[in-house]
């Protein structure tokens, strides 16, 4: 679950909560901020948003940062009804699957850069 809302400062916050693939909750944020954060990864509060990573591999599960007034970045490793989506600066993943230098649009429609 991801839930962006506006801040009193125009800020735009994020309430997000992260599940492993055996449906276990490994993140939860509430307004930018770790609620609970699995005891094997390491949070790190950025000027414009949050960065989780494994401790041991260094390996991204979620990042959050906003780019401007209305405009975020959202990266990570999420499951959707037991299927692995990783979003990174570099590609996009489904499953096995990966989306190169693919971005989405409105309902989900892929566009190719």
């Amino acid at each position: 679950m991801l839930r962006l809302r506006d801040g009193k400062d125009l800020k735009l916050l994020a309430d997000c909560t992260v599940k492993n693939s055996n449906g276990n909750t490994i993140i939860k944020v509430a307004n930018n901020k770790p609620v609970f954060i699995n005891e094997t990864l390491q949070y790190e509060e950025l000027d414009n948003g949050l960065i989780v990573k494994d401790k041991e591999t260094g390996k991204v599960y979620l990042e959050f940062r906003q780019l401007g007034p209305r405009e975020v970045k959202v990266n990570g490793i999420f499951f959707i009804n037991g299927v692995q989506i990783t979003a990174t600066d570099e590609f996009l993943g489904v499953g096995s699957n990966r989306l190169s230098n693919c971005t989405f649009d409105n309902c989900g429609s892929a566009l190719g850069v």
